[in-house]
């Protein structure tokens, strides 16, 4: 209901913060995939958490923005959803052909918490979301200040 976007909206505005904002270009930003490959550190942080052969770059292209891709890894490892099917729900984007995921994934673009819901409709898709968001948010400032 009311909570899924509301956990969206706080995980957008604290990663934007980190980030400079929107996917990017004609204002000059970088895309979330661009930022990871020139941030060495939460690149390897974030390559731990992902399926065997995805790096970071390829999981964030699409993503709106970093913090949005980093909380969508943590939520995929902290509940065992597949990446793959929360990044095509958040992205609005199919699933490749041969995907496990449910029919329906990526028919449209959904938060975090919308996604969550979804895809685990047994968890508490507003405390998971805001719990990755922090996780994200987290990730990304220690990479900045350490590295």
């Amino acid at each position: 209901m009311g909570t899924a976007p509301t956990s969206a909206n706080s995980h957008g505005n604290s990663a934007n913060a980190g980030t400079g904002g929107n996917s990017a270009s004609a204002n000059g930003q970088k895309t979330p995939d661009q930022l990871l490959a020139h941030n060495t550190q939460l690149s390897n942080k974030l390559g731990t958490l992902l399926p065997k052969g995805v790096t970071p770059q390829q999981a964030c292209d699409g993503f709106k923005n970093l913090g949005q891709c980093v909380a969508a890894i943590h939520v995929s490892h902290n509940l065992g959803i597949g990446f793959d099917c929360l990044k095509s729900d958040m992205t609005g984007v199919a699933p490749a052909t041969g995907s496990t995921c449910p029919a329906n994934t990526g028919a449209k673009k959904m938060s975090l918490g919308q996604s969550i819901e979804t895809l685990q409709p047994n968890a508490n898709a507003k405390s998971e979301a805001d719990k990755a968001t922090k996780q994200a948010d987290s990730d990304i400032k220690d990479s900045k200040t350490g590295g």
